[in-house]
């Protein structure tokens, strides 16, 4: 996410909460578990392809504290 906040992918793998933190296609690229030759591919695909910042940020902003608040506040409201 703080990758994301900078306009900045992440090539990660698609476990835990990971697939939470990183959106396929948008914010950075989500490969299988322990396969390191997808992080490879991967992270050259986007140095060749890099993903459109404004997406990312967009992305980003739904984990900053102002959201999570108005979150908060539905559920306890």
């Amino acid at each position: 996410v703080e990758a994301a906040a900078h306009g900045l992918p992440t090539v990660a793998y698609a476990t835990g909460g990971i697939v939470d933190a990183v959106e396929e296609g948008v914010s950075g690229r989500l490969v299988p578990p322990g396969s390191s030759g997808d992080i490879a591919t991967a992270t050259q695909m986007l140095l060749v392809s890099p993903l459109p910042p404004a997406p990312m940020l967009r992305f980003a902003e739904k984990f900053a504290w102002q959201a999570f608040g108005q979150r908060l506040a539905a559920y306890i409201c």
